[in-house]
């Protein structure tokens, strides 16, 4: 019998080693398993430029140019509907005849109204002096000094008169402010046009502003415009001014931005302005780093001791070199191009290259 239990206390020494030996030899094996799963890694990068959205706009001029009639005047000729003109050329040509006609009335009229002054002054003087002889009464001197009063008033408002006809004159030729286009024409040749009436309008040759809707809700998004650039064709354009009135119905507000002449667009074409504002949160990751899952996007990130974690991102804009995210990322972060297959929260890794950008 004793001989029995020392035999079977040699046997549970041998199972005990044996056990040992087992859960060493697992532990090494697991290790080595995790050890062997290797990863391809690069860091990520802050997105400099900002988050981007579109803003939908058309073309048009700051301002039209409106060319007015001075005078009653008969339209004699006019430049047709998208005629195209250069700075100083003529565009339309009002009759001259009665308005000439006025102005040699007015003038025979002012040599008058001086000679009738001369002539009341001169009695005036005459008569004064026999006024303080008391030869005349001192009412018929009253009557004399108002008559060459109003004879010198007569004169001066004659002359007036002159001078607006002598203006009306010389702008029944119109000329083109700048270089443009006739966009319309308000009064046909053989026309009379009255004084104020428009004879045509022109715009610059080429737009010059855009006229861009944003909702109100970017607008707030984007702190109101605060910082923000704007981008055409990867070209920046500048901020002209903002509506400060909402449209009833869309409720979106109106933003101007300076369009450059070398854009060479047609009035009133449509296109789209990227809106882009500076935003902290935002990284630059390669195609590769980005996972989807349940339609959500997410990145595996590698710490210092080479543990992986799960970082939710939010898809911002697509890039030629990847895309642009926001995240809780870091800059520096290096996250997970190849060796996803597998990979749970917290499981360590092995870097098998690191890319550099």
């Amino acid at each position: 019998m004793t001989y029995f239990f020392q035999a079977l206390d040699k046997g549970s020494k041998k199972i005990r080693r044996l056990s040992q030996f087992l859960f060493f030899a697992s532990v090494i094996c697991t290790n080595r398993a995790l050890a062997e799963h290797k990863v391809e890694a690069e860091p990520v990068l802050p997105w400099k430029g900002g988050e981007q959205t579109i803003m939908y706009c058309r073309t048009e001029a700051t301002f039209r140019h409106i060319l007015s009639s001075h005078a009653e005047a008969e339209v004699k000729w006019i430049l047709p509907v998208g005629s195209k003109v250069k700075k100083g050329e003529l565009v339309a040509v009002q009759h001259d005849f009665y308005l000439e006609q006025r102005e040699k009335i007015l003038k025979a009229e002012i040599e008058s109204a001086e000679n009738n002054y001369l002539y009341d002054l001169e009695e005036f003087n005459r008569l004064k002096l026999l006024g303080k002889q008391e030869l005349i009464s001192s009412s018929d001197l009253d009557s004399l000094e108002l008559a060459y009063r109003q004879a010198q008033l007569r004169s001066q408002t004659l002359k007036v008169e002159l001078s607006t006809v002598q203006y009306q004159l010389l702008h029944l030729k119109h000329y083109a402010p700048f270089d443009g286009v006739v966009s319309s024409i308000n009064i046909q040749p053989g026309s009379w046009a009255v004084q104020g009436q428009t004879v045509l309008d022109l715009t610059p040759e080429v737009p010059n502003q855009l006229n861009c809707r944003l909702t109100l809700t970017l607008f707030e998004e984007y702190e109101r415009l605060n910082d923000a650039r704007f981008y055409l064709d990867n070209e920046e354009l500048s901020l002209l001014r903002i509506s400060n009135e909402l449209d009833i119905a869309g409720q979106f507000m109106t933003v101007y931005l300076r369009l450059p002449e070398a854009q060479q667009l047609f009035f009133g074409q449509r296109i789209t302005v990227a809106l882009e504002k500076p935003r902290i949160g935002l990284f630059q990751i390669s195609y590769d780093a980005l996972n989807i899952d349940a339609q959500t996007y997410f990145v595996w990130s590698i710490d210092n001791n080479n543990l992986i974690h799960k970082h939710l991102v939010e898809v911002k804009r697509t890039i030629p070199q990847g895309f642009v995210v926001r995240s809780d990322l870091q800059e520096g972060d290096r996250v997970i191009l190849n060796g996803k297959k597998g990979l749970k929260e917290s499981m360590k890794v092995e870097m098998r290259e690191e890319k550099k950008h």
